[in-house]
């Protein structure tokens, strides 16, 4: 019985710990400047390029044309990677003939 308990107690400790509810994930929030380079209307997504030639998208293309410069607030996640990174906010910011 004392082996189940101790057990326990350290499966819902560990849980406690590692699930986040005493340590938060370390996420950076950082700068993008992009083109738009497509608007897909069926989806209402605006797709822009980074200068980099990695394409981003977001909901929401009523003000938007192709060409359009987008600066926008990422999130990283925490990790190396940007594959996972979040596009936090966007604005625009004019445009490109």
């Amino acid at each position: 019985m004392k082996k189940i308990v101790a057990a326990l107690f350290v499966l819902c400790f560990s849980v406690i710990l590692c699930g986040g509810l005493f340590f938060e994930k370390h996420c950076d929030l950082y700068p993008m400047t992009g083109v738009v380079v497509e608007l897909e209307t069926e989806t209402d997504s605006v797709v822009f390029e980074d200068f980099n030639g990695n394409l981003w998208a977001f909901e929401g293309i009523e003000d938007w044309f192709v060409g359009d410069i987008v600066a926008a607030v990422m999130a990283d996640h925490g990790t190396r990677t940007i594959h996972d990174d979040e596009i936090v906010s966007v604005k625009y910011c004019g445009y490109i003939e």
